[in-house]
């Protein structure tokens, strides 16, 4: 994996290489790219203002590692559980999240951006500013989940869970939401289009009649 310096250039800069993870458990202002041939174990370490390009990270036991502040460009995440410290300041862009947990946790600051998520679990968690731009978030697990400027912009979020969720304010009108499954209580303050107004309304045992 080749590892590289990354701005700020106020910054004191460090060449790495995660050949040596297992002897440090921080590392800051690095730029790891290219995935690695062999495994490697980053579990319980900390990545502070690092940038991972066009990794894939079934070849990288991260289990109870922790990320501030870190860019995901072109990753690949499976099965990966991040609930222990949460997602604090993080950027993913044109990754793919299979599988991640981040539950009963915290994401603060996080933006996921054209990226591709199936099977995914932050239920009961508390998502703080937290974006989904152009994503697709299918099969996700939001069930439980407090939230304050949560944002859902042309994402597909089809057939997933928000039973028992705050997400009054949250705007879902250029969201497909086909098949999510809620309770009636969750859509309080919902803000949707009016297709998606009818649609949900069966959630409220309400029962729209077509005209003859």
């Amino acid at each position: 994996m080749k590892v590289n310096n990354m701005l700020p250039h106020d910054c004191q800069l460090e060449n790495e290489s995660f050949s040596i993870i297992e002897n440090d458990d921080m590392f800051s202002y690095i730029l790891f790219s290219d995935t690695p041939k062999g495994e490697i174990d980053a579990r319980n370490k900390h990545f502070f203002k690092c940038k991972f390009s066009k990794i894939d990270f079934s070849k990288i036991l991260i289990g109870g590692a922790r990320f501030d502040n870190c860019i995901f460009d072109n990753c690949t995440l499976q099965n990966v559980d991040l609930s222990k410290f949460g997602l604090y300041y993080c950027i993913f862009e044109k990754c793919k999240l299979f599988g991640v947990k981040v539950s009963n946790s915290k994401l603060k600051d996080v933006t996921f951006d054209n990226t591709e998520g199936m099977y995914n679990d932050f239920s009961y968690s508390s998502l703080v500013n937290v974006h989904f731009l152009d994503s697709v978030f299918t099969y996700t697990n939001f069930e439980g989940i407090e939230t304050k400027d949560l944002i859902f912009s042309h994402c597909n979020i089809k057939e997933s869970v928000f039973y028992e969720s705050n997400i009054r304010d949250v705007d879902l009108s250029s969201t497909e939401i086909s098949d999510i499954k809620i309770d009636a209580k969750s859509l309080k303050g919902l803000i949707v289009s009016k297709e998606q107004a009818i649609a949900l309304s069966r959630f409220l045992g309400i029962y729209i009649k077509e005209e003859l």
